[in-house]
Parts: structure tokens; sequence; C-alpha cells
């Protein structure tokens, strides 16, 4: 399996490699070197690269241990592979509004953003080191109570007299269609006068956004200048149907004794489905991998990780 240290395909009937096969990956950037994810060293050569799904103009450079990114490409037997694009996503980019040190967590544009051990930190910055009204940039996955779990924290020198941008991204809760405005998580989102051109309709509840703005929060409101569409994370798109996938994150949803949700993917268990540990127990909040086929949607899991111990190689 990809994210093991084993390969896509199997055996050529030569003796040789198996030739490569497609492959979309969602997790953690691990390292560099071109790049690692799910335990993939992927050559990075000739890759583009995109924050959000969009060309924002960012390079390998812009990225840091810790973030969430999806690779599109192919592997080898042997746990290599070639990326063809990496697109990295982040939650939020904005002030901190209040920190709580006992629990480890701050809020940012109306999300709890909780600290761990999986947490890692942009040049040598630590949790002790923010302060609220600092700029930060958070890349993780949600869990069950909608907090954010951090993999990522980077901080900027902006402030709010000097930000160019704001962003959050989050699904429209509370809409007020006739005040134009809407909740994500405890934020306020005024769009009044927010530019809709990527949803001329607007927006209704239940529909992931993304956010931006020129400036910080008042009272719990934030001025939007743009609302965009978005898929939830940007994980797999058709061209993935079929194909091997595999997906890092935070058990969100449980619906069926064979059927739960992965930072938003939908996941299906069959009955040839592996755990890794064999005793290994789908519940809320469980940080895990899962690798097998898109189907209509769905992820056929064909091997359910934790990735909450030392379960990466078998």
């Amino acid at each position: 399996m990809v994210g093991c240290g084993g390969g896509g395909g199997g055996s050529d009937g030569g003796g040789g490699s198996a030739a490569p096969t497609g492959v979309a990956s969602f997790g953690v950037v691990q390292g560099f070197g071109s790049i690692i994810v799910n335990g993939v060293k992927f050559d990075t050569n000739g890759a583009t690269f995109s924050k959000d799904d969009s060309i924002d103009g960012i390079d390998q450079s812009h990225l840091r241990k810790g973030m969430m990114v999806t690779v599109h490409g192919s592997i080898n037997d042997g746990g290599t592979g070639t990326a063809a694009s990496v697109d990295y996503r982040d939650n939020l980019q904005g002030p901190i509004s209040s920190i709580d040190p006992a629990a480890n967590s701050f809020v940012a544009l109306g999300y709890t953003v909780i600290v761990d051990a999986a947490t890692l930190f942009d040049d040598a910055l630590t949790f002790d080191q923010l302060a609220v009204g600092d700029f930060v940039e958070v890349s993780g996955a949600p869990d069950a109570e909608g907090n954010i779990r951090a993999t990522f924290i980077g901080k900027t020198d902006e402030t709010c007299a000097t930000t160019q941008e704001i962003e959050v991204k989050g699904r429209v809760s509370n809409l007020n269609a006739g005040a134009k405005t809407f909740s994500i998580g405890t934020l306020t989102v005024d769009y009044s006068s927010a530019d809709l051109s990527d949803r001329p309709s607007g927006p209704v509840d239940g529909l992931f956004v993304e956010v931006k703005s020129n400036e910080c929060p008042v009272d719990g409101t934030l001025a939007a200048t743009r609302v965009e569409e978005e898929d939830e994370f940007g994980h797999f798109g058709e061209g993935e149907e079929g194909g091997q996938v595999e997906i890092q994150g935070i058990v969100t949803r449980i619906t069926s004794p064979t059927e739960f949700e992965l930072s938003g993917q939908a996941i299906r268990i069959t009955g040839q489905t592996q755990f890794f540990p064999i005793t290994l127990k789908i519940a809320l909040n469980l940080t895990l991998e899962v690798e097998g086929t898109l189907e209509n949607g769905v992820l056929l899991a064909k091997a359910v990780l934790s990735a909450e111990g030392n379960f990466w190689d078998y």
C-alpha cells in the first residue's frame, strides 16, 4: 500500500518494478528532498504547485512540514512516486482573538484551534509565543466538534492596520438573506458588499465557502470582500474515480458500522478492508489514514491505518 512503504501495483511478471500507477494523496507534508506525504516520497521536478486549487504563484518553497496538501501523480513499488501537481490548503489566515493556555488552544476567525503533539510551528515559533492580535496561518483538519486540530501554524508580520487579505473556510449556517449575513463557526460574515461572481445565486446554508476580507472582524463580524464556493478540502475530483487514493484525517462522523467520514471524505468499509492494527476500532476524533479506490465519490477502503501509533510500515 502507498502510505506504508509499498507500491501501487504488483509484479510485472519479469521480476522488475511494477509500472507506475496513478494516485491522489491527501495528507500532511512529512518531509522534503522532493516532498513526502503519507509515507511516499514524491519527485516534484516538473510538478505544478497551487493554493486552494488556484494558481496563486506559489512554489515548493512556500510549503512547510505539517501543511495539508493533495498530491496528484503516480507511484512505483518501493514507496516512491512522481507528483504532477501539489495543492496546498489552509483553513484560515487572520488574527487571534483569544487564547486558552490551559486547553492549549486559541480562537481565530470563529474557530477554536487546538494545538497538540501533532502540531508543527513555522520558524521556531511556539504556542507560548502566540498573543492576541497575532496574524496566523493555520492548516489542519476539523474534528467532530467543529474545532480545527492544527497540523501547521505559522505567524506573519501583518496587523489589522496593514493586512491585505484575511481568509477563512467553512460551511454556511444561520443564513439571513435579508441582512446578507451568515455564520462560519462563531464568526458572523457580512456579505452585503462582497464579490459573489463565483456564486451569483448567493450563499445557502450548508454550502462550503471561502470568505476573503481586507479588514479585521469588528465585534465578531467580518466584512467580506469575496465569497467563493469550494469543495471541502478539495481532496479528490472526477479524475480519481476508480483510481488509487489515500487520505489522512480525523473521523468527524460515523453513519453506520461500515461507513464514516474522514475530513469530509465519505469512507466505506468492505469485506476486503484490512485494519492496522487489527484491533483498530473506528471512533470520533480518531486520526487515521485510509487507502483504497474512489467510486461515485466514496472511498472504498482497502486499508485503514491508525495514525496515532507506529503502524505505518507493514
